[in-house]
């Protein structure tokens, strides 16, 4: 029984791997076609900074840019749907897999 089980966690990792690629490949790079060129590399410092909600005046840091600059995309990127910024002061990614989708473009 042991081995049929692990198995099924085997063929799961698979299926979650291609899933992610198929995601990636057919949503994240024709997002990223479709996405201005400095809102792509907001949300790239965003993933950098880990997963979960960050500060902002974090990612404006590591931007290098001021907070009026990051205000402007941060409100299109919410509008969008890619980011989350409920908690004052702090943003996350909302689309599943996009730090792994970063992390392997890079």
């Amino acid at each position: 029984m042991e081995l049929a089980t692990r198995k099924k966690e085997i063929d799961t990792e698979q299926v979650l791997n291609e899933a992610k690629k198929t995601m990636f490949y057919k949503v994240y790079d024709q997002l990223m076609v479709d996405l201005p060129k400095t809102a792509i590399e907001y949300l790239k410092n965003i993933s950098q900074l880990g997963i979960g909600y960050q500060k902002v005046e974090s990612v404006i840091k590591l931007a290098d840019t001021s907070s009026s600059h990051f205000s402007v995309y941060r409100e299109k990127l919410k509008t969008w749907g890619v980011i989350d910024t409920e908690k004052y002061g702090y943003v996350k990614l909302r689309l599943p897999y996009l730090q792994e989708y970063f992390d392997s473009r890079a």
